[in-house]
């Protein structure tokens, strides 16, 4: 972990942990194999991450430059149960 200080960018993207632990159980097996269920699990209903994420996002971003070329600023991964929710913590 760095600190980031006044350090400012024009993008964050993003592919935290997101799924909860009942959507874990019923992945493909061979996801299982693969990932570490560390980089795939989260807490609140995979929603744990985002709260963090997205509330702190401002404070690192530069909107002066992308404001005008209407592209998102932060880019999360997400799993289909969360879109709501995401939706949500960004407004």
């Amino acid at each position: 972990y760095t600190r980031l200080g006044d350090m400012k960018f024009d993008l964050i993207v993003t592919n935290p942990p997101y799924l909860s632990s009942s959507e874990y159980e019923v992945i493909n097996d061979g996801v299982k194999l693969w990932e570490d269920p560390k980089a795939l699990i989260a807490l609140d209903r995979g929603m744990q991450l985002y709260h963090q994420i997205i509330a702190q996002a401002k404070a690192y971003l530069d909107n002066n430059k992308l404001s005008l070329k209407k592209i998102p600023a932060l880019v999360c991964e997400i799993g289909p149960a969360q879109k709501d929710s995401i939706e949500a913590l960004f407004k």
